[in-house]
């Protein structure tokens, strides 16, 4: 794979595996995503815009809370 390629295989009870080359190669499986690459209105550095898989972007999406919960915690 290329930087920011991916490839997804679906078996018969509907799980994903979804293989993709960002900065790093991002292994992930899901019963919930289909691991097509979608592009977001979020910008890189180089003003492209940012192509990831969907298991991806929900997975980061779903961390966001998890950071912000722990942060609390941590001033409390």
């Amino acid at each position: 794979l290329q930087r920011g390629e991916a490839i997804a295989k679906q078996n018969a009870d509907g799980v994903v595996i979804c293989k993709w080359l960002g900065k790093g190669e991002v292994l992930t499986m899901s019963t919930m995503h289909l691991g097509v690459l979608e592009e977001k209105d979020k910008v890189a550095w180089d003003g492209t815009k940012k192509v990831k898989p969907d298991i991806v972007w929900a997975y980061n999406e779903g961390k966001k809370g998890v950071d912000v919960s722990d942060q609390k915690k941590a001033t409390a």
